[in-house]
């Protein structure tokens, strides 16, 4: 757990108490702070106080005199769809707003002087691979014998972390929702991955999105920033940041030719890793024998990853070795098992079409399971990137608009994932992928992709 004297005896309000808004609320309880805590789900608010937490009184009507900022939860809206009223209220009262990466972060700056040789904070955000590349970095900074630790988006929530150390490397996966709130952003290191439109009605569109991600490299504290440049998004990021500020570093990520390589490049290109620096290769390493995380799209994940333990002062030979022990992520093109000679793929967590379409161009003669709480209007890119689909098999509450946006065929219009598993599998042949990469959030039916994912993997086991 993170405490801090600097918010000792601070009036705080906590909105929204899933597992960050409990670690922040413990946390600042302990550094002495004075907390209010809300849900809108009575028995979460409930919970909380029987953990010894005080509920926001919202009968008071005076509440927010005292109040020293409010702190929101990421799973809270902060503005879109629609404006949570507690942030409407505290606005009006001009009462501070953050949440916890700001304050985390906030914290981190102001005891700087305290550390012999401080923290550095690898930051990692874009639309997919994000978690597979922070991940990675940490395992390679394992390896590599350095002390670190890893939260955010994934694993513990920041507040969660031990007290940082001398030297230690922090590694955070940050979504849109934390990045949009945070009042201070100031990692070391920053990177984008990728961009494609996603949580649209959450941002007020694509503009909005993009804003979000943007966030993380507007603040000028990063000494390097790491871009993948394969999208015009990356690729606005990287002439921005280069204009607005000159002490900082950026390394050019790519999955294309390498051009203009007078820049620090890492790319993937015919299956292998090229480090360029100053138009020369400094490095190379081949990346198709790594059957552990397959695809061109951990490529690029593997050229982030390396580019940020490179920033940070990891020796290449070192980075090919941690890499080639990485076993990838849980959710994200995970292999179950294998039976008959049918492979069975657990890709929950593919929550958009982008991401779905990474898993398609993966493997050949697929049994796709797909379908879920759909975030996008059109799922045209899917059906270009299915031409190894053998055959769909939709879940979900709404399987048939699902289907019909599809507009694949052969399908089955399933709605359950038992149905779903059931059918995949008496119909697949020796040789077979049956893949679950829904390309939709699990809301409908889960509490989350990874419930889903296990669920997928539990119907899988019992016919392995």
């Amino acid at each position: 757990m993170i405490v801090s004297e600097i918010y000792t005896n601070q009036s705080i309000v906590i909105l929204g108490l899933g597992r960050s808004g409990i670690a922040l609320a413990e946390a600042l309880t302990q550094s002495g702070a004075k907390v209010l805590v809300w849900d809108d789900n009575p028995d979460v608010l409930l919970k909380a106080c029987e953990r010894g937490l005080e509920a926001l009184n919202r009968n008071k009507k005076d509440q927010w005199r005292g109040v020293d900022i409010l702190l929101v939860s990421p799973g809270v809206p902060f503005l879109y769809p629609k404006i949570h009223n507690i942030i409407l209220e505290a606005s009006k009262a001009q009462v501070p707003i953050d949440n916890d990466i700001g304050m985390f972060f906030n914290i981190l700056e102001t005891t700087k002087k305290n550390f012999k040789i401080p923290p550095k904070v690898i930051a990692v955000t874009g639309s997919n691979g994000k978690s597979t590349t922070s991940s990675l970095i940490h395992h390679i900074l394992i390896k590599a014998g350095t002390t670190v630790q890893f939260g955010g988006n994934i694993g513990k929530a920041v507040f969660e972390l031990n007290p940082v150390q001398n030297e230690e490397v922090i590694v955070l996966e940050l979504s849109s929702y934390q990045l949009e709130v945070a009042k201070r952003l100031s990692p070391d290191i920053a990177i984008f991955t990728n961009f494609s439109p996603d949580h649209l009605d959450r941002h007020g569109g694509v503009q909005g999105y993009f804003s979000a991600k943007k966030r993380l490299f507007d603040s000028g504290y990063s000494n390097t920033s790491i871009i993948n440049i394969d999208s015009k998004e990356g690729l606005l990021l990287l002439n921005q940041n280069a204009s607005s500020n000159q002490d900082s570093q950026s390394i050019r990520v790519t999955s294309g030719p390498l051009t203009n390589t007078k820049d620090w490049t890492v790319g993937c290109f015919l299956d292998r890793l090229v480090e360029m620096k100053e138009g020369k290769e400094v490095f190379s390493m081949p990346l198709k024998s790594l059957k552990n995380i397959p695809g061109v799209h951990n490529q690029e994940n593997i050229c982030l990853a390396y580019a940020a333990c490179k920033a940070i002062g990891i020796e290449s030979k070192v980075i090919k070795a941690a890499v080639k022990s990485y076993v990838g992520l849980k959710h994200r093109i995970q292999l179950v098992g294998i039976r008959h000679g049918v492979k069975y793929i657990n890709d929950s967590k593919a929550t958009n079409s982008d991401s779905a379409s990474v898993a398609l161009k993966t493997f050949k003669n697929i049994h796709w399971i797909c379908g879920g709480e759909k975030k996008e209007e059109k799922l045209t890119n899917l059906a270009f990137n299915a031409k190894f689909v053998k055959k769909v098999y939709v879940i979900g509450e709404d399987p048939t608009e699902f289907a019909a946006q599809l507009g694949f065929d052969p399908h089955e219009l399933c709605g359950s994932m038992e149905d779903a598993v059931k059918l995949a599998s008496e119909e697949a042949i020796p040789g077979d992928i049956v893949l679950l990469s829904p390309a939709a959030a699990s809301f409908d039916q889960y509490q989350n992709f990874e419930k889903r994912g296990e669920h997928f993997i539990e119907l899988v086991k019992k016919i392995l």
